[in-house]
């Protein structure tokens, strides 16, 4: 399993072009590929979110209240 982690904050929104960004450089990584990738590590992934969890709040080992929602991610590697 793989995680993606948001903090309370955060906010996804659509943004309009700035011809003054440069261009990302991504190096994508297919999810069949990602299983023999040794953890922790960074990788740029291309997916279609295909199922969306309940969130869920609980409280960390270190004391802090978290929300979590799994969500499940396929691509064309057939992988899910």
């Amino acid at each position: 399993r793989y995680e993606i982690s948001f903090d309370k904050g955060a906010q996804i929104d659509e943004a309009a072009d700035d011809a003054e960004i440069e261009t990302v450089k991504l190096s994508l990584t297919d999810l069949g590929t990602l299983q023999s990738k040794t953890l922790p590590c960074k990788v740029d992934l291309c997916g279609i979110i295909t199922a969306v969890g309940s969130s869920l709040a609980f409280t960390s080992k270190d004391g802090k209240e978290l929300v979590k929602r799994d969500i499940t991610v396929a691509d064309d590697s057939a992988m899910s």
